[in-house]
């Protein structure tokens, strides 16, 4: 399966169900896909997710249904606790793929299926003809509902011009909530999801902030951190602000992070206000 790129953003999700049900309406005769929705208002309102691992799960279920369907396929959009779904909520929505197998039997989910879902922190499975609203696949996955609260305090750089913010975290969960808090303020965000990512990423320039995870397989921040101040030093480079996100908020890990170069220590769960108040305080100080 070729590499998907992480798209951790605000979304509708509406149009993105409806664009995969044009191109396959678009594919020829035989080939209906009909939307039900039982969200309320959730899918028409804005929410914060990995859109592009959402659409290419969701396409691949859809043209998988299609291959073996003796019929219409359907997209359901279902939200058990629709109404209590406000914004700022963390959500579990299912959105299945529904239709009668020729053969008889729903073939199993596609491994990239599996693969995308697990990288998302959601859940893949099939359904039987037992279920209500009959056999087919379902993928179920968190979302934030986007928060139309008060604005942020704008993040800009000396120019101007938005902040640019690396974010080093391999918790899917974690970059959801991260990445909405700082696009609130206006900054532009990069994502990665370790630390030797989160280093080349840095050597590849534009980074004015960089909210690093302690913990992370692939290379942790700790060790990320500690190879851009020794680059820093050699090739003559300002140092970057570097923030330590950790969930283990001790004082041996907040000392292990000084030790490596970070500038602020952050606990998770992150307060935003906390989190805005420590990046405006770095910026001020780095003039």
């Amino acid at each position: 399966m070729a590499a998907v790129s992480l798209d951790i953003r605000t979304f509708q999700l509406q149009k993105l169900v409806d664009e995969i049900a044009a191109r396959h309406r678009a594919a020829g005769p035989g080939s209906s896909v009909e939307i039900v929705d039982r969200t309320g208002t959730l899918s028409a309102e804005r929410v914060f997710g990995d859109a592009n691992r959402i659409e290419k799960a969701l396409d691949m279920l859809v043209t998988t249904a299609r291959a073996v369907a003796d019929g219409p396929v359907s997209i359901l959009l279902d939200l058990p606790d629709v109404e209590s779904a406000a914004p700022g909520d963390l959500v579990d929505l299912a959105i299945s793929v529904r239709f009668a197998p020729g053969a008889g039997t729903v073939p199993a989910v596609p491994a990239p299926v599996h693969a995308y879902a697990t990288s998302m922190d959601a859940t893949v499975e099939t359904v039987g003809a037992a279920d209500a609203a009959g056999p087919g696949f379902r993928l179920t996955v968190l979302l934030l509902v986007a928060e139309d609260g008060p604005a942020a305090p704008a993040l800009n750089r000396a120019d101007g011009s938005p902040l640019r913010v690396l974010i080093a975290e391999d918790d899917p969960m974690s970059q959801t909530m991260i990445t909405v808090m700082i696009e609130r303020t206006g900054a532009e965000v990069r994502l990665v999801r370790d630390g030797a990512a989160a280093v080349n990423a840095w050597r590849e320039g534009g980074v004015d902030l960089i909210l690093m995870d302690m913990r992370m397989a692939g290379g942790d921040g700790i060790e990320a951190t500690s190879r851009i101040r020794a680059a820093e030093v050699a090739e003559g480079r300002a140092p970057v602000p570097i923030i330590a996100v950790t969930a283990g908020a001790t004082a041996p890990e907040i000392a292990l992070c000084h030790k490596a170069g970070v500038d602020a220590v952050l606990p998770k769960p992150i307060q935003m206000d906390f989190l805005y108040a420590r990046i405006r305080n770095l910026l001020s100080r780095r003039g």
